[in-house]
């Protein structure tokens, strides 16, 4: 079952102001870190793959079909490893991933979740549980042969009121976040998970909810059971 806190609806989702990395020590700021890569941004990076991904990464690359989901794939796991190189002391190209019992993969001691749509990747760094979902608003997406089967009645008066589009992505984003910082993935009845609260427990795991545009493209949830709740953004 699902618990709910104190009602929180979702009224506006604020633009992210990014910041610059200019070399900073992020060892010296709490909380939690949200990165933005671009995909489009792979030819600065493409070249320095080949000393860094581990060979089942490079083997899972050259799987998929479409060049953009390659390029995509990739660059998401070169970045991560050299961020969490950053955050563990280890050496990028020997990073080593455990997996939790739904294959979440982690490093121990500390929290990491991506995601990605369209041109958009983002990566989440936290002490914590933390999960993070992007969701470019498509102009058409028909969401409506969605709103039944996973959403609460609450949830679906409030993606009937105002911007329907946006507040559809809003919350959607807000239950992805939520499964993926739980390390379920989906589930059959997301329609009893309300994600309107900025705090939701779920599995027995306690949640606070960030939601987001990260531009005039994309918007973004984050999800994590983090002590320190405070945000950092990064351009990558």
């Amino acid at each position: 079952m699902i618990k709910e806190k104190s009602m929180n609806p979702l009224v506006s989702a604020p633009y992210i102001k990014w910041n610059a990395l200019d070399g900073r020590d992020l060892t010296d700021y709490k909380g939690v870190h949200v990165f933005k890569v671009l995909v489009s941004d792979d030819v600065n990076y493409s070249h320095l793959y080949a000393d860094v991904l581990s060979t089942d990464e490079e083997k899972k690359a050259l799987r998929f079909k479409r060049e953009d989901d390659c390029r995509s794939y990739r660059l998401r796991k070169y970045v991560l490893r050299q961020l969490l190189s950053v955050f563990t002391g280890v050496n990028a190209s020997a990073i080593t991933y455990r997996y939790g019992e739904h294959k979440k993969p982690a490093v121990e001691g500390i929290a990491f979740n991506s995601s990605h749509s369209g041109n958009c990747i983002l990566i989440a760094i936290a002490p914590a549980d933390v999960g993070i979902d992007v969701e470019h608003i498509r102009q058409d997406f028909d969401f409506d042969v969605l709103i039944d089967t996973c959403f609460t009645p609450e949830e679906q008066a409030f993606i009937n009121q105002g911007e329907r589009r946006n507040n559809f992505f809003s919350l959607w984003t807000r239950k992805e976040a939520i499964l993926k910082a739980n390390g379920t993935g989906l589930i059959t009845h997301l329609n009893e998970l309300n994600c309107l609260n900025m705090e939701v427990t779920f599995k027995g795991q306690h949640y606070i909810l960030t939601t987001k545009n990260v531009d005039e493209q994309y918007t973004m949830s984050l999800a994590t059971n983090a002590a320190e709740m405070q945000i950092n953004y990064w351009n990558y």
